[in-house]
């Protein structure tokens, strides 16, 4: 997780898209309900997680992956 993280909230659909690396060859996996982590299919390193219904799950998945800074009011893009 060596690159800027870039945190992208669509407030309409209550989804968190956050990228924190390349998402080039990456595969996503369901490790929760409505919460998917991107890894990279060389390292299985953490490249970015989308979060359905973020605002009902935040606290849930900051436990979680306690290294991602998730944002407490995401803005949207």
């Amino acid at each position: 997780m060596g690159e800027k993280q870039v945190n992208k909230y669509d407030e309409r659909h209550d989804v968190l898209h956050i990228f924190l690396g390349s998402q080039q060859n990456a595969f996503a996996d369901e490790e929760a309900p409505g919460v998917y982590v991107n890894r990279d299919e060389d390292s299985d390193e953490i490249v970015g997680l989308t979060i359905l219904d973020y605002s009902k799950k935040r606290a849930a998945v900051k436990e979680k992956y306690p290294k991602v800074n998730f944002p407490l009011m995401p803005t949207g893009t």
